[in-house]
Formats: C-alpha cells, structure tokens, sequence
C-alpha cells in the first residue's frame, strides 16, 4: 500500500508540472502576444503620424518632413491612432494603454545635416543635366579662390594706405609749389614795391596772398592724410606668413613713406602756420604802400607850392620793400617732393579708393536695378547658428551636388525665372553667399568679394611678372624729377600696380554683371590697359562691352557657388534654411522650418493582466496586471 501511495503521489506531481508548465507557455505566449500587439499598436501609430507629410515643402524643396506640432499635440495624434487598438485588443490583455513621444529631431539639427543628407539623396537620384560646377572646376579654381579668400584682407587693407601715401605725396608737391609761388610773387612784388610800382605791388602782393592760403590749405591737408597714412601703416598687420611673403616689400614701401612724413611733419605744421601771419603782413604792406604812396604824392604837391628840395621817394620805397623782404620770412622744405605732377598719384589714388556704390555704378549695364528686398533674420534658423555642430567635411562630388541644388532651387540676381520673385528673396544665392539683411547689402557684399579676390590675384601676378613690374617702373619714372628717392619710385611703381589690378578687376566685375564669364580666380598677369593710357587720367569706366568672355572663365552664378562652397557646412545649410522658411511663410500661417521633423521615437506603455499564474502562483492580495513598454523609431 506504501508503494502504491507513492506512485500515485509521483503521478499527481508530474501531472501538476505539467500543467504548471502549460499554463506558463501559455501565460508566456499571451504575454509575447500582448507585447507584439502594443509594438503593432506604437508602430502604426508613429506610422500613421508620419503618413501626414508637408507636401509644400516637397513640391517646392524636394524635401520630405511631417511638420511638428508641439509634444503636446503630437502625443495626442499618436494616442488616436492606438485608440483602435485598444478597442480591438480582443483576446490580448491591452489595458490602458498611453503611447507619448520620447526623442525628436528636426531638420536643422546638428548644422543641418538631416537636411543636407535630404538634400544630397534627392540630387543622386535626380537624371543627369548640366551641373553648374563639376569635379574638375573645383580642382581647376578652388586653390586660386582659397588663395585669394586668404589674402585678399591683406591687400584690401593695403590699398587705402597707397592711396593715402599717394595722396601724402600729392599734397606735399602742392605744398611746394605754393611755397615756389609764394617765393616767386614775393620777389616780384618787392621788385615792384621798390620802384615804386603800386599797381604792380598790389597784384603781386594779391597773387602772395593767394599762394599763402593755398599753402595753409596743403598744409593741413597734408598733415591729415599723412596722421592718416601713419596711425593706419602703424595698426596694420599681417593674418599669415603667406601674404607677409608675397605683400611685405608693399607694406615697406607705405612704412617708409608713413616715416619720411613723420619727420617732415614739423616743417609741413610750420608752413600751415606761419601762412596766415605772412597774409596778414602782406596785408598790412599793402596798406603801407597805399600811405606811402599817398604821403609821397603829398610831399612833391607842397614842393612844388615851395619849391624845395623835397623828399627822396626812391630811398623811401627802397626802404620799404627791404623792410618787405625781412619781414616776410617764408618757411622752406628741405626735402623735395621728387614730382613732376600731382595729378596722376591723385587719379589713380582715386582709382584704390573707390567706393562700393560707385563700382557698381560702374559695372551694372546701364537698364539693370537691383531689386529692394529684405529678411528677417531674429526667428530664423541661422539666429541659433553659434550653437550648431559644424559637421564633417563632405567630398567634391557631394559638394557639387549641393552646389546644383542650391542652383536649381535659389535663383540668382541674374538669373532668368519664368516665376516672379518673392519679396525678400530675389536675390536668394547672393544670401547663401553673404549672409546679408537685404537684397541691396548682399548684392553689395557679393560684388565688393568679388572685387577683392580679383584684386589680390591680379595684383600678386603682376608683382611676380617681371614684365609688367618693368612697365610700371618707367611709368613711375616718368612722374618723377631726376632727384626723386628710390622710395617715392617705388611707392609710384607698387601704386600702378594696384591701379592695374583694380582696372582689370572692374573690368572682370563687369564682365560677370552683364552676363558673361571672366577668368575668375586665376593668376593672369597681363594687363587689360596699359599704364600709359592710365596715367592720362579721365574716367575708369571698364570697357565690357568691347571685351569677349572668356571661355575659360565662370560666370556670375558659377562664382557664387564657389563663394557658397567656401562658407562652413552648418553656415551655408542654416542659411539655406532661412530662405526655405521665408518662401513657405504667410502672413497668416508663418512656417518653421524647425519644427519639421525628421526623427521621432516614441514608447507606448500598457498593462497585461496575469490569468493562469494569478490563479495558481500569486497571493490574493497581490496585483493581477503588470506593466509592458514598447518604443518605435522612425527616421528617414
């Protein structure tokens, strides 16, 4: 019977594992179901959310983003699309289930990346046409722009100097020749004084005056630009070794100069100085000899009523005009200025200081107008540029990639758009370029870089072609006297140079303005004008429209691209994204580019209920749910 007890009892065992273990597989198994149902459930849900796309920004960008309405609304969407879920649960124990977004990312996080990535995708798979830059223009004209972008400060910054020391030299030989003049009139009018000639004193007399007031003019004019030439010679500095290599014998040149003004500067101070006493002792001569005058004519009226001896007038002007001669000290230069002329070191001073308005004046065809347009840039995204991760660098492919949609999408100032341009955004590459407020500033801005780099190219080239140095040292020779210092030619020399490259550059700049391409970031050192026709002065109009483009060259498009290229990636995506939402903007609904976007993950929490394990395992007291949480991610 013991025996026949224990076998029962081991049977009832087993049979009691056995069904402890079926109802663990199937608790298991419910459990895994309700599981697999909540992720269906946060699965359709999110997918349902992202189903909703902005179509705008795909028609106009080609950019695929689910517009984001806050965390709010968003968990209220996700959580009507787990409704049904909820009331078709059926056999799975689903309670109150809540679904919330955990993590988003929008396009313009990161630098923009999402969006760049966005962007890139799009143009691969985009049919083969003709790509504003290519692989080889990039190798071809990216280390020319590189050098220029490099050195073009340096040279910008250097050409006021020339143009101050050009301008220091000017004034100093006007200065001299006022003190030459005034020194002429002044032994003419005590020649005259002396024989008594008033009239002739009096004319002489008027044309010292004159020439005294001309030399106090010159004086303080000259005393300013060169305070001018010497604080700015003093604060300049060079960014690299490369341009102090390639610029230091023209930064030398302008210190040498900023120098011999400093020493002659007590001379030039005295000469302004004594110029208003001198005029007022010439004056009071001039009154003299009227009294004298008057006094003789009186004299020789009584005797000849007396019949005296009378007076001895030649003694009297004699005594006079020595008294004019010692009286009327006028102060000397003990440099000379080495001149023939001051009025090609001032046209072609005015040729380096020409002003951003003008130049455009000068190389926009004559029925163009900038349009006047504006953004705003406070919301937009590049206000949160500071804190924006830069990115890895990308390759050449890619970059031209991202160059031809900027290109087909941002239209330049030149281009032609079967569309009316928006308000703001009609000169949308010039933008990318500069980062500007309004259409005017960054037309300005494109044109006055454009200016710069050409400069520096053209510039450099020339200073290592020995040709062209060579020409500017007999022009500069011919505008000096025999006795001019080695410095002053070459201050005339380096400031012809200049000249040059800035001709040359307007001519490029307008080249580009009117539609054609010009030899853009390359070292061509021949000149487009000689330095004789130069120097003959008159106008600085650039004769485009008798020049070929060059068929090597770029156009204005092509050069904005490259200064698009040139700009770090989060600068030029941020940027890219302001026009973006200006263009979907409306004054009722303003677009944010921001809130798009293009990752969200989100978890959905549920409770399962315990059957089989409650019944056999579980006490009483204890809870008959637990909690399950599932999360779905969704990127693209």
């Amino acid at each position: 019977m013991r025996l026949r007890g224990s076998v029962t009892l081991f049977l009832a065992l087993v049979l009691t594992s056995c069904c402890a273990l079926i109802c663990a597989l199937l608790e298991s198994a419910r459990t895994a179901g309700t599981r697999y149902y909540a992720a269906l459930a946060a699965n359709a849900a999110v997918d349902s959310l992202f189903s909703r796309y902005d179509r705008t920004l795909f028609a106009r960008y080609r950019i695929l983003a689910y517009r984001y309405p806050g965390d709010e609304r968003c968990a209220a969407e996700l959580d009507r699309a787990v409704q049904a879920y909820r009331q078709d649960a059926g056999r799975y124990p689903f309670f109150e289930a809540t679904i919330r977004p955990l993590e988003t990312g929008f396009l313009g996080d990161g630098g923009a990346v999402w969006l760049e990535q966005e962007m890139l995708d799009y143009m691969k798979t985009q049919p083969g046409d003709t790509a504003p830059l290519t692989v080889s223009l990039l190798t071809q004209y990216r280390p020319g722009l590189t050098f220029a972008e490099h050195v073009s400060p340096s040279v910008t910054a250097l050409s006021p100097l020339f143009a101050d020391a050009a301008e220091s030299e000017a004034l100093y030989f006007r200065l001299e020749q006022s003190l030459l003049d005034a020194g002429r009139e002044k032994e003419a009018a005590a020649a005259a004084l002396a024989a008594g000639n008033l009239p002739d004193f009096s004319q002489h007399a008027a044309a010292l005056s004159a020439a005294l007031r001309q030399t106090e003019l010159a004086s303080a004019d000259c005393l300013q630009l060169s305070s001018q030439l010497t604080d700015g010679s003093a604060r300049f500095a060079f960014s690299g070794q490369a341009e102090e290599a390639a610029l230091l014998p023209l930064y030398e040149t302008v210190s040498e100069t900023a120098a011999a003004f400093r020493a002659r500067r007590p001379e030039i101070s005295a000469a302004g100085t004594a110029a208003p006493a001198l005029t007022a002792t010439v004056s009071a001569y001039e009154t003299a000899a009227a009294e004298l005058a008057a006094r003789i004519a009186e004299e020789a009226e009584e005797d000849d009523e007396d019949d005296g001896m009378g007076i001895d007038a030649e003694a009297l002007w004699h005594s006079l005009a020595a008294d004019f001669s010692a009286a009327l000290s006028l102060p000397t230069l003990s440099a000379a200025s080495g001149l023939r002329q001051d009025a090609a070191p001032l046209s072609l001073a005015a040729l380096l200081r020409t002003e951003p308005a003008t130049r455009e004046a000068l190389c926009l065809p004559a029925s163009a107008a900038v349009p006047a347009g504006s953004l705003s840039l406070t919301e937009l995204p590049s206000a949160q540029l500071a804190a924006a991760e830069p990115g890895a660098s990308r390759s050449d492919e890619d970059d031209c990639l991202f160059a031809h949609y900027a290109a087909s999408f941002f239209p330049c100032y030149l281009s032609q758009t079967k569309e009316a341009a928006q308000a703001g955004l009609s000169l949308q590459l010039e933008y990318l370029s500069t980062g500007k407020e309004t259409d005017r500033e960054n037309f300005s801005a494109v044109c006055s870089r454009l200016f710069a780099d050409q400069q520096s190219l053209r510039l450099l080239a020339l200073l290592s072609d020995p040709a062209a140095c060579q020409t500017a040292e007999h022009a500069a020779d011919s505008l000096c006297t025999a006795a001019a210092s080695l410095r002053l030619r070459a201050l005339l020399r380096f400031l012809l140079l200049y000249a040059l490259a800035a001709y040359d550059s307007l001519t490029d700049l307008s080249l580009l303005l009117a539609g054609q391409k010009a030899p853009l970031f390359l070292l061509t050192p021949v000149p487009r004008i000689s330095a004789e026709r130069l120097l003959q002065g008159g106008g600085f109009q650039p004769p485009a429209s008798t020049l070929s483009e060059s068929g090597d060259g770029l156009s204005y498009r092509e050069a904005l691209l490259f200064f698009y290229l040139q700009t770090s990636r989060a600068e030029r995506n941020y940027r890219m994204l302001d026009l973006m939402e200006t263009a979907l903007s409306n004054g009722q609904t303003p677009f944010r580019i921001t809130h798009c976007l293009v990752s969200l993950r989100a978890e959905l929490r549920c409770n399962a209920s315990h059957l089989f394990t409650a019944l056999f395992s579980l006490p009483a007291a204890a809870p008959k749910q637990f909690q399950i949480s599932v999360q779905s991610f969704r990127a693209y």
